[in-house]
Order: C-alpha cells, then sequence, then structure tokens
C-alpha cells in the first residue's frame, strides 16, 4: 500500500543520506539529475545582471537550463574554458565576482571523465556568497562522497550509473543551510 511505499521512501532518504554523510531530511528523490538542476536553477531568486558559472566540462543539459535563464531573466551564463582537458578553482577564479549566484559543476565530467576537487571550488563560490550546484551522477559510486566536506550546497544523481540501480530515481540533496 501507500503507507508501505512512503516508509521505503523514507528508508532510502535515509540510506542515501548516510551514504554520503549527510542528515535524512537534506535529501529527497527526483526523476533525473537535470531535474535537479532545473529545481536550482528555478528556485533562485535571479537579478537581471546576476550570473551562474560553468565549466566547458558540464554536462550539456545544463548549457540549455542556463541558456534559457540568460534568455527569460537576464542572468550571464559565464563558461569557463577547461585547460588540457581540467578545470580547477584557478580557472574558475577570473569568472566568479559579486553578481554569482550560482557555481554549477560536474563532479566528475561525462565530457572526459575529469574528477573536480570540489572544495577549493566550493570555498571560492562561497567567498563570493555563491551556491554551488554539483550534478553528481558520474561520481557518487565510484568514490567516496562527503556531502559536507565538498562544499557543495546542492546535488543530485541519477541511480542508474555507478550506483547500478534503475531509471528514474535521482536522489537530490539540499544543505540545510540553503534550504529556504
Amino acid at each position: 500500500g501507500v503507507g508501505g511505499l512512503l516508509g521505503e521512501v523514507w528508508a532510502t532518504r535515509g540510506k542515501f543520506a548516510r551514504f554520503i554523510n549527510a542528515a535524512r531530511e537534506e535529501v529527497t528523490l527526483l526523476y533525473a539529475t537535470s531535474e535537479g538542476e532545473n529545481i536550482v536553477a528555478n528556485a533562485m531568486d535571479w537579478q537581471r545582471g546576476d550570473n551562474v558559472v560553468v565549466d566547458d566540462l558540464h554536462y550539456e543539459a545544463a548549457f540549455v537550463i542556463y541558456r534559457q535563464l540568460e534568455q527569460a531573466r537576464g542572468v550571464e551564463l559565464r563558461i569557463v574554458p577547461s585547460g588540457d582537458g581540467a578545470a580547477g578553482a584557478a580557472e574558475y577564479a577570473p569568472y566568479v565576482d559579486r553578481r554569482t549566484r550560482l557555481v554549477s559543476v560536474a563532479w566528475v565530467s561525462s565530457v572526459n571523465g575529469f574528477r573536480h576537487d570540489m572544495r577549493p571550488i566550493a570555498d571560492l563560490a562561497h567567498a563570493h556568497g555563491a551556491l554551488v550546484y554539483a550534478d553528481a551522477i558520474q561520481a557518487i559510486g565510484m568514490f567516496p562522497v562527503d556531502a559536507g566536506a565538498s562544499g557543495v550546497d546542492v546535488m543530485c544523481a541519477g541511480t542508474y550509473k555507478w550506483l547500478l540501480a534503475g531509471f528514474g530515481v535521482a536522489p537530490f540533496y539540499v544543505r540545510k543551510d540553503v534550504l529556504d
């Protein structure tokens, strides 16, 4: 019945939260990784002239989301070029400023497999008052992910990659300090 299903959802949220060192209340379940990024992009109180920073190693759906924000809300999309297939905090630094509201990163790039060091990128973003979103579908299940230690504010990961589950389930983490 419905009660059994809700109990399983609650238990699954708890298991995933423990897996990434988070609280169960910080995790819910969505249908797809890009749904998580869409929620973040559309939940923010954007002002014309704000910007979002991504790198050219991000999953292609992100570019669609943020180009739409550019057209609809006047939010500038800044794309950090990777060098030698990598993009770290040093590459991000010239693109992040006081008008940056969000830095969005594919934790492990589907383009070339590059694994971002999230903490320095998060520290850079937070120093400018920006939030950090991580597309973690290529990361979770491949190596230990600690949500708090990473500095990531929000992340989502479909389960059909390295979590070895099916399509249609994507755990969505939002650090409790930024839930509002």
